[in-house]
Order: C-alpha cells, then structure tokens, then sequence
C-alpha cells in the first residue's frame, strides 16, 4: 500500500493554529484579557466568552498540534516498509531540536539585551516572563527538553515542545498498540492514561487520536463526502462550538484557563472534525491556496518564534508606540524571521537528519551482516 506522507490541507491548518497562538500571546499581553472579566459589560467578553475566541485559542491550538503530530507521525508506519525506531528519533531529534536551539539562542541574546524585568501596567503573563536569570541548571533543563523545570521562562510555548518530545519518544510504541487493536480500545487507553492526569499522560490520547484518524482516513473521507454541502456547514460549526467549549459552556476553565478530561475530549472531538472536513472536496481547496501553505511551511517556526520577537519589540518600543503598532510590527518581523529559521534552520536540520539516519541504518545493517 502506499502511504502519502504529506497533505497540504494539514500542513495549512497548522499554520492557521499556529496564527491563533501567535494572537492568543498578543493579547494576553493585556491585563483586560489575562484577567476574569466575566459578568461584566466590557465589549472584550464578546472574544473571551464566546465561540469568538476561536481565533485565540492559544491552548486549544496547542492540542490542534498533538492531533495533527499523531496523524503524520503515524502515516510512515502504516506503510509496508519498516521503520527503525533508532531512525525514527534520530529524524525527530534533528527536526525539533535544531531550529528550537536556534530560537533558544535568540531568545537568550535578546533576554540580555532588552529585558527591564517586567513594565508596569502590562499583564501578569507579560511580566512573569524574562524577569528570572539565567542559571546552569536552567540552561541545561533548557538544552534537554525532557526533564520537568519552569516551561515559559525564556520561551512561553516550550512547555508543549516538551511534551511533543517526550511522546515522541514512546510513539512508536504506541503504533504497535494502535496498528493491532480497534480504534475503539485504543481510544479507551489513551483516555484511561489521561484520566490518571500524570504529565505526559495527559496528552498521549490525542496523538492516538491523530494516529486513529490517519489509520481509518480513507473509510471516513469516503462516508463523510458523501454528506450534502450543508450537513458539512452544519459539522463545521459545531467542531468550532467544541473546540471553544471551555469559554462558553465550562466558564469555569476558561476563567481561570484550566483543563479538564471532560472539556479535552470534547475539544478535541471538535479537532478530529475539523481535520475530517479538512478533506472535503472544497476545504480541501480552500486549504492549499498559496499563503495557507506557505503558513503551513513556517508554521514550526512561527511557533517558536512570535513571542520572543513580541516580548522584545513591546521592550523596545512600548514607550513610544500603542501596542496594536507594536502588533502589527511583531507579526511582519515574525513571518520574516520564520522563513529565515525555515531556509537556514528547518530545511536543513531535516536533510541532515535523515542522511544521518541513513547512515546508521546501513551501518547497523552492515554490522548484522557482519554478525
């Protein structure tokens, strides 16, 4: 069977996400949108308590990122060719790690330069951020990824990078349980080990998730194109009800921005929808028109980057400029800056990457023959 290991219709929905976090920082700069405004007349609460906050959802996003890694992480092993597992990390390592260094140093550098510890009348996000100094033990937390330290202190987005991490570790052995049992076992295990809430446990079903949706994609793209063009507008508006549950109907959590098992199932229902319809015939479309693609392209390093550019432009410039300058600033210097790290840090980190494996792979065989 061959597999297609690329769709451009996912690759466009990460960079669209990617926007969403990217905005989700922009505002949380301000004290009216990291702060509980509920109840009140304030015209904000139309964006924070609403479905409206879709176009913010800097969590939500973040597990939209866990689904779509399990669905193209998946698509290698459900092809007739084995995959190595040494390979397999091998590739990751230099896909994460490198253009993540690479933005590490950046934020350092610019941390020491611009960094005042803090501006008054900023949100208590805003100023929680770049304050602490830069120890060894940080530093080397920092280098690694995998061991629990202070997720945000130089780079707010790192604490799902290490989670993105350290499930990749363990994936390929979850491909084993997910390739031989039903989808319906599967789904019970990964929502069993989130119940149990411990770190990485909490996020594991939604790449099970993605993996399930990539296994069963054909069946499903199949039964679902066959639905009228309404009933897909229909499916469409409530993934987006289900993806902003915790700010309309679980109050609660949006306030407070907390999570529970019951509003992440429902959120991420809403994700697995979204990615369905992303294969119909006019989604589709719509989906791989150029900037959607190219977003999709840059979407990692947007990720990385954009809160690291914002933080140091509202250093340098908000004495002298209202901050939706300052935004719009940010987000022209964010897509140039993420398609210099795509050029010189993604691209290559990637070619790297599998020659490497490539090279350990035929020096393992070589050894086994030799044996």
């Amino acid at each position: 069977m061959v597999v297609q290991d690329r769709y451009q219709e996912l690759d466009s929905l990460r960079g669209i996400v990617a926007l969403t976090v990217l905005a989700y920082h922009y505002f949380l700069v301000l004290i009216v949108f990291n702060s509980d405004t509920f109840g009140s007349s304030n015209w904000v609460n139309l964006l924070k308590y609403t479905p409206l906050h879709v176009f913010w959802a800097g969590y939500e996003a973040v597990l939209f990122f866990f689904v779509l890694s399990g669905f193209v992480l998946s698509l290698k092993f459900y092809s007739r060719k084995k995959v190595s597992y040494r390979s397999f990390l091998i590739k990751r390592w230099f896909r994460i790690y490198v253009p993540y260094y690479g933005i590490l140093i950046l934020a350092l550098t610019l941390f020491a330069l611009v960094s005042r510890l803090g501006i008054p009348g900023l949100s208590g996000w805003f100023n929680s951020i770049w304050v602490r100094p830069v120890t060894f033990g940080s530093l080397l937390n920092h280098l690694v990824l995998i061991r629990p330290f202070g997720y945000g202190q130089y780079i707010p987005v790192l604490w799902s990078l290490a989670v993105e991490v350290r499930i990749s570790i363990i994936f390929p052995l979850l491909m084993l349980f997910i390739k031989k049992y039903d989808w319906k076992l599967n789904l019970l295990l990964g929502i069993g080990l989130a119940a149990f809430y411990y770190e990485i446990m909490a996020f594991v079903y939604l790449f099970i998730l993605g993996a399930l949706l990539a296994k069963h994609r054909k069946t499903i793209c199949s039964r679902f194109g066959k639905l009228s063009g309404m009933l897909k507008i229909m499916l469409l508006v409530i993934s987006g009800l289900l993806y902003t549950v915790r700010y309309w109907a679980f109050i609660d959590e949006g306030i407070g921005d907390q999570h529970s098992l019951m509003s992440d199932v429902l959120i991420s229902s809403g994700i697995a929808l979204l990615i369905i319809l992303a294969f119909s015939t006019r989604m589709s479309g719509f989906l791989k028109i150029k900037p959607f693609v190219f977003l999709g392209k840059i979407s990692y390093s947007i990720y990385l980057s954009h809160a690291v550019i914002l933080i140091t432009l509202i250093y340098a410039f908000y004495s002298y400029l209202p901050i939706y300058i300052i935004w719009l600033i940010s987000l022209f210097v964010t897509i140039i800056a993420s398609f210099v790290s795509y050029k010189c840090l993604e691209q290559p980190a990637i070619r790297v990457g599998r020659r490497f494996a490539e090279k350990q792979e035929a020096l393992g065989k070589g050894k086994r023959q030799l044996g």
